[in-house]
């Protein structure tokens, strides 16, 4: 069964996009036994496009001509896209027994077929709906064992708002029957109802990763905002959805600035859990969101706290510095040079020359993906 972790938030330019095409690398050079799948479910297709080449700009003026990411997204065949990737999860009929009968690992499906002896498991053939990105972009840089699926238009409203749950369902189904050396990584959209891709990615995968910058007011549009929100949604998702197991893993501090590189502990947490030092305006900035997001857990009235991994455990959400130092990490600002290349090259961080600022946020981004990891 795969792995399957989605980056999650409701506000737009919070960086889940340029994060998820990090991390996914990232973790495909920490972990070269495994494939690391990502499945960019964002109707935007920012994470793909940057995987697959970049948003440098054609040369020349020609109508039609795309970005160079966009350029190559456009000659795939469908299949090979997240469109194509879902139609065949849909289309999908595994023997019973492909069917996980429990949560494992990072977590998928909870079903209750019996498993038959008569008939060979089968998996889902993932690779043949995806497109391998040192293959497509050879320029990159990127590790062998890394695919995408690549977002965009026709991902809107492709599947009928009466349908949503079982495709959901579809997807559980065929990412239980793949083999446990597969991670997918995937990317939504910041509007939840709005955009189907976007909810049923977060009703088919296992973790959640909630990506938040150190800005109060973005933050409050994940609890407050009932049609986007992500509690509002995984409220939903419970109501309706009895083959949801999607819990929050993991809560990523993103675009935040830094002072050094000393990893530095927040909300007075017992271990460090940024892998650099903020200025003391974003640490409190950042405590005070997660001692609201420790109140939500512990409130009767939203008990938030059945929406986190480890939920049972009393100690996790019995004080904010307990809660912090199992939930949270972060990324600092990418400097700007640097990431400037890799947009336009399409050649992610931990593949780019060597220097001092790649050096430091490449070992932030192994940090983070190592935490990450370790979560499921």
């Amino acid at each position: 069964m795969a792995h399957v972790l989605a980056f999650v938030t409701n506000r737009g330019g919070a960086g889940k996009s340029s994060l998820s095409s990090q991390v996914a690398p990232a973790l495909a050079l920490a972990h070269p036994d495994k494939n690391v799948l990502l499945l960019d479910l964002s109707i935007q297709s920012d994470s793909s496009v940057i995987t697959l080449g970049g948003t440098g700009e054609p040369d020349a003026f020609v109508p039609g001509l795309r970005t160079r990411g966009a350029e190559r997204i456009a000659a795939l065949l469908e299949q090979r896209t997240a469109l194509g990737f879902l139609n065949a999860a849909r289309a999908f009929n595994p023997p019973p027994q492909a069917a996980a009968s429990a949560v494992s690992g990072w977590g998928m499906l909870r079903g209750s077929a019996a498993p038959s002896p008569t008939r060979a498991a089968a998996s889902f053939p993932w690779r043949e709906h995806c497109a391998n990105v040192a293959s497509v972009h050879q320029a990159g840089g990127s590790p062998p064992n890394l695919y995408v699926a690549p977002g965009g238009r026709p991902l809107y409203q492709c599947v009928p708002q009466d349908q949503l749950l079982s495709a959901a369902a579809s997807l559980r189904t065929a990412f239980a029957s793949c083999d446990s050396d597969l991670i997918v990584i995937i990317d939504t959209d910041a509007e939840l109802s709005e955009r189907c891709t976007s909810l049923i990615g977060l009703a088919a995968c296992g973790d959640i990763a909630l990506v938040l910058t150190s800005s109060w007011s973005d933050y409050q549009r994940v609890v407050d905002d009932p049609a986007n929100g992500l509690f509002p949604g995984l409220a939903w998702l419970e109501a309706n959805d009895p083959g949801c197991v999607a819990k929050v893993a993991c809560l990523i501090f993103n675009q935040v600035t830094k002072n050094n590189t000393q990893p530095t502990s927040l909300a007075n947490s017992p271990v460090p859990v940024l892998p650099f030092t903020p200025p003391k305006s974003s640490a409190d900035s950042m405590a005070d969101i997660l001692e609201h997001v420790l109140s939500m857990c512990n409130d009767p009235a939203t008990k938030y706290r059945r929406f986190f991994k480890a939920s049972s455990d009393d100690a996790l959400v019995a004080d904010v510095a307990a809660f912090t130092a199992r939930f949270v990490t972060g990324l600092a600002t990418v400097p700007d040079t640097l990431w400037q290349e890799c947009l336009d090259k399409g050649r992610p961080v931990v593949a780019s020359k060597p220097s001092d600022p790649q050096k430091a946020t490449a070992q932030q981004l192994g940090e983070v993906s190592k935490r990450l990891f370790q979560q499921g």
